[in-house]
Parts: structure tokens; sequence; C-alpha cells
């Protein structure tokens, strides 16, 4: 039988040899297409959220590394939540913001190279052959710092993420020159949400409407979720839909469920501990409640912390985003393809934690996409190869999971399957189940049964 090795931590490009023959089979090596990944983060710019990019920006380095070690060919844009372009026409408006590092900045960060000339609106991984790619990886984690804190809080009151991503996207806006070459037709779309408010995108404001108050007074007349949903699978072939797109979130929540691992919308602040909280305070520093009245105003009930100057302000509810979130998930589960979905409380100390995540979740795919169609389940072989300290190597074989295939090696997590498995989605798709990760350094050993020959010949 043909054995085939992937190396790496992403999607794993072969190339193929003459097919064989094996009495009355044919196993031939396939090639598994890159899962490369546009990643757009869309940034609350409004007058609140000056501690929240600097949280952001401190912990980049931690986003940029986890991704920057796979083979996926990630491109990552960054726009603002200013959808509207009211306070700096031309910025916003799903504009892509760019601010280069400069050379003294390359310099103090050890780069050890110039600032790129290159003139793109967006951020790019370093090919992964140049002789240069830990100097080109550290500058762009420079570029994607300084850019992110040239972002400032000067936007809009009414922070419309949702309309400013959709802008970004779409060919027809008026952010289509600017943006143009960021968006790739046949790569994967991941979305980072960063913001302490609810989503305000409307078809049309009155003039009058000019802060978030208004915002959430009309939330039943928002845009619903499920037409940005449509627009973004409409981005992509037929064929692959709504398992291209992933999503993450990093807004006003609350921890749920019995472990707290998940975040559900709710007022929430920072505690004295560095953890969000579903504590309500001020709206800004000083003692004043009106943050409290607020969200009582618009159904999220809260009473008043006594002495609530806290160090950073707090977030108010963002349900649509949450609403978006689940919507694809619920999509993205329906085509057999969970995962690919993440949300945590913008009311953390520090984002590190939550930037890894993103990058294992969302950004880095978990799944095979081949380029010619197996057998079906049972023509699909799956193993990692480790290396001992020796020199030694051994192969491990893992197992299948289907919770409703009795024919499958396992039906739960458990068992045979405890320490990872992997899941037919369909010919060309199967992705890695149980816990099971690409990680930096893993061998794969892929075979896989393509065709039958002299089969009723």
């Amino acid at each position: 039988m043909l054995t085939i090795v992937l190396a790496g931590c992403q999607e794993y490009p072969f190339s193929f040899r003459p097919k064989q023959r094996v009495a009355v089979t044919s196993v031939r090596e396939v090639v598994v297409r890159n899962s490369d990944t546009d990643i757009l983060f869309v940034i609350d710019s409004s007058g609140s959220m000056q501690d929240e990019q600097d949280n952001l920006r401190r912990n980049t380095r931690a986003f940029i590394e986890a991704v920057s070690l796979s083979e996926n060919a990630y491109r990552i844009g960054i726009i603002t939540t200013d959808a509207l372009d009211e306070e700096d026409a031309g910025q916003d408006g799903g504009r892509l913001r760019m601010r280069r590092a400069t050379q003294t900045q390359l310099n103090n960060a050890g780069c050890g190279i110039g600032p790129d000339m290159s003139g793109r609106r967006y951020l790019e991984r370093p090919a992964l052959d140049s002789p240069r790619v830990d100097a080109e990886r550290c500058r762009l984690v420079e570029d994607m710092v300084a850019t992110v804190g040239s972002i400032g809080v000067d936007g809009s009151g009414r922070e419309a993420g949702l309309l400013a991503m959709r802008k970004a996207v779409d060919p027809s806006s008026e952010a289509a020159d600017i943006n143009d070459g960021f968006i790739r037709p046949e790569a994967d779309f991941a979305l980072v949400f960063l913001t302490d408010e609810e989503d305000c995108s409307h078809a049309t404001y009155p003039q009058d409407a000019s802060d978030q108050r208004w915002c959430y007074e009309s939330i039943a007349t928002a845009t619903p979720i499920n037409n940005f949903i449509d627009f973004l699978v409409s981005t992509k072939d037929p064929a692959a839909g709504v398992r291209k797109i992933r999503a993450a979130l990093i807004a006003g929540g609350a921890p749920e469920g019995p472990d707290g691992s998940s975040f559900s919308p709710s007022g929430c602040r920072l505690t004295a501990a560095g953890d969000p909280s579903v504590e309500c305070g001020c709206w800004n520093e000083s003692n004043d409640a009106a943050f409290c009245e607020y969200l009582n105003d618009f159904g999220h009930p809260c009473a008043t912390v006594a002495g609530c100057n806290v160090e950073r302000c707090d977030a108010l509810p963002s349900s649509r985003y949450y609403d978006f979130l689940n919507e694809l998930r619920r999509r993205r589960v329906a085509v057999s393809f969970p995962g690919g979905t993440f949300a945590d409380s913008i009311c953390r100390d520090e984002y590190d934690e939550t930037l890894l995540k993103i990058a294992s979740t969302v950004v880095l795919s978990s799944c095979f996409v081949l380029q010619e169609p197996a057998l079906g389940p049972d023509a699909v072989q799956l193993a990692i190869r480790a290396t001992d300290g020796g020199g030694a190597s051994q192969v491990r074989i893992i197992p299948r999971y289907d919770g409703s295939d009795n024919s499958a090696d396992c039906q739960t997590c458990g068992g045979a399957c405890e320490q990872g498995a992997w899941r037919y989605v369909d010919e060309r798709t199967f992705c890695l189940e149980c816990g099971l990760k690409k990680e930096v350094g893993q061998e794969f050993v892929l075979t896989v049964l393509n065709e039958l020959e002299g089969v009723g010949e």
C-alpha cells in the first residue's frame, strides 16, 4: 500500500505520482489543497475603546506567531466599526487600514530588516522558503502593532461592525478600490470582531441618530443577521459555501455554562483580579452609575456597584454579534462542519490566551481537503508519525469517529478516540475530532484509495 507523508501543521500540498496497480485497486498520492485564509479584524474605534485596543496591540505577537508557524497562506486586513465613514472621510467605510512600522520601530524590535515598501493595504504571511523569513515575520508583527495603534478612538459612536465587514468584502462598495486584492475567492474567510458595544448596522440612518442610544432603541429594525451570512456565503464557491466562513468575537459577554467556558451577551466589567465579571459598573472612570441605568433601559437588569471606579471602561451587551456567531455555527453544524467559531469576553485583563484560541479554533483549519475524491470513509486511513529522541519512528493509526455510524471505530470521544480521531465529511473532506489538532512539527501519514481498477472490465 502506498503511504503519503504530510508534514507541517496546516493543509499539506503534494505532487502527483503515476497511478499504481495493487491487485484490483489503485492507490495514488492525492493533492491536498492549502486552506489559505483571509483574516479580517473589525475593531471598534469609538471613544471607549482605548484600553481594549492597547490590549490587542500588546498581544498581537501571540496571534501572529501562532499562525505564522503553519503552512497556511494567510492575509490579515484591519478595518474599523465606523461603517458610515463619519469622522475622517476616506479612512473608514470598510476601507482597510494600514500603518507600516518605521525603521526605528523595526530596529527597536530587533527585526533586522527595512520597512515594507509593497504598498499593500493588508498583511501577508512571508514565504516559508524566504531566506529572511524570521525577519519578515518580525516585521509583520510590528506592522500589525503599528496599524492597530493608528486606529484611535475618534470613530463613530454608531458602531456598525457587520455593515463595515460587508463593505470591506463587497466589490461594489466604495471601499473596493482600496481593498482590491485582499479577498481571494478560493480562500477561507475568518472574521475577528473586537467591540464593547452593540452592532448598529441599518439600511438607513436618520440624520439626528448621532449616538449609540438610537442604535439600542432601533435594534428591532436593524439589518437581519442572516443577510450578512448569506452575503458572505455568496462570495465563495457554492460547493463550499458556509464551510469557508469562520468567525471569532471579543465583545461584551459573561461566562455561561457549568464550566464557564462559553460566553453570552451581557454587560460586563473587569474585576480587581483581571477577569470578566457579570457585575455592572460605570460607563466611565467616574462613579457615575449611568452604565447601569443604560443597561436597565434596554432590558439588561443591573445593579450599581459601589465605588465602581475601575481601570477600564465597562462593556455593553453585543447581542447582534452573538446572534451572528450562533447562526454561523448553526449553519456550519448543518453541513457537518462544527467548530470554526469562538467567543470570549472583552473584559479580560490580557488577550493573549484569547488570541491563541482564535488562531487555533478559527484561523487554522482542522480539516483536510482532497484534490481527488476518496472511495468512501473506509478508503481513507490517517496516522501520526512520531520520532523519539533516539531517532526511532513510530506510527499511530488514528481511529475514525462517527456518532451515528456503527461501522466507525468509535461513536464518542472516549475509549479508542480519547487521544483524538478523524471524521469523514464527504469524499473530498475529512476533519480532526476529539481534541486532535494540527500542531507544529506533527507528521501525518495519509493513505487514500481513489479508484478501483479491473472491476467490470
